[in-house]
């Protein structure tokens, strides 16, 4: 389950029509991008499980800060692929059929109504991913550190850039 299923299900669980409520889906979704995947499904549970109405974003972020903060105690080093997460991202989206797919080149031209999101694809190289030994290694296209040295950001944070940029288009 990616992070896009997870919010669709937390606003099912209040019975918000998740396409309906498609910019404030994606307002979910960009708001809780720093955060994993497991850590989001945690916290939209634990938030599900209330009565009353649905929770405000802020909500959300602030019970992923307290499950992220309780499942990590690592000291990272600096990474110019992962940023210090250990986990390397990439970006995907929803096409207008339902499915999913990576984007694969800076030059993506996106459709209206496609939603972008960053998904974590593997563990870095570094010692940062030794952390998370159930993840396979993975390195991050050329297209993204390409960019990414260019800019001087990491990659991981380039992946979060562009989603937001592709998001801002569709």
């Amino acid at each position: 389950m990616d992070r896009v299923d997870i919010i669709h299900e937390f606003f099912l669980d209040f019975n918000k029509k998740p396409f309906a409520n498609e910019e404030l889906v994606k307002h979910f979704i960009s708001r809780t991008s720093d955060f994993e995947d497991n850590v989001l499904k945690v916290a939209c549970q634990e938030l599900s499980g209330s009565d009353g109405n649905m929770p405000k974003v802020q909500q959300l972020v602030s019970v992923c800060r307290k499950y992220s903060q309780s499942m990590s105690t690592f000291q990272a080093e600096d990474c110019d692929i992962c940023g210090g997460s250990g986990l390397v991202k990439m970006v995907e989206y929803r096409n207008l059929e339902g499915g999913k797919s990576s984007v694969y080149s800076m030059n993506f031209k996106p459709e209206k109504g496609q939603m972008f999101y960053s998904t974590v694809k593997g563990r870095c190289k570094c010692l940062n991913g030794e952390q998370y030994p159930a993840y396979p290694f993975f390195e991050p296209p050329s297209f993204i550190m390409i960019e990414a040295i260019k800019q001087g950001i990491t990659g991981n944070y380039l992946v979060d850039n562009h989603c937001r940029e592709l998001n801002e288009i569709s």
